[in-house]
């Protein structure tokens, strides 16, 4: 027998053992991703009295949307990872706020992690019992309808002493 091969996050590369470890290793098996979102109400109007020029340190980070580091939609990555993960490590986040939080956002923690349905059918397709008859593209497809995205905010909460409030 084939011992599938891990990730250095000890995760399985994507196949049907990610059903089996959805909650330890949520984003390699596909559950959850890197998105481009606001972390606060304010950004909006943050972003237009200018804080994305005047405080990119904060800004940049905490309203990547408003300020533009990416898109609606986008999957919040590095451009470069193996150069991003050098420059995080010598604090160039911080010191060059603007090209870094653009060009490595994960590595600059610009990126939320979201779990979330990635097709519209998949309320229907859970009802109609699809999460227990197909869960490895499922559970990928659809954590949200199939109740793995609460099930991850549980575990997460309780493993970081409840202090963590989304995925």
């Amino acid at each position: 027998m084939r011992r599938a091969r891990h990730s250095p996050t000890g995760c399985p590369p994507y196949n049907h053992a990610c059903s089996h470890r959805n909650l330890h290793c949520p984003v390699a098996c596909g559950v959850c991703r890197g998105a481009c979102k606001d972390l606060h109400d304010d950004c909006p109007g943050w972003a237009k009295k200018g804080e994305c020029a005047t405080n990119p340190g904060f800004a940049l980070k905490t309203c990547p949307y408003s300020c533009g580091v990416c898109g609606e939609g986008d999957v919040c990555k590095d451009t470069n990872s193996t150069s991003c993960a050098i420059w995080s490590l010598n604090d160039e986040c911080s010191a060059s706020p603007e090209f870094m939080h653009r060009n490595c956002a994960g590595s600059c923690g610009v990126c939320s992690t979201v779990c979330e349905d990635k097709a519209t059918d998949c309320a229907n397709w859970a009802a109609d019992g699809e999460c227990e008859k197909n869960p490895d593209s499922m559970l990928t497809k659809c954590p949200q309808s199939c109740g793995l995205c609460h099930q991850l905010e549980v575990f997460y909460r309780t493993a970081i002493d409840g202090t963590k409030d989304e995925l």
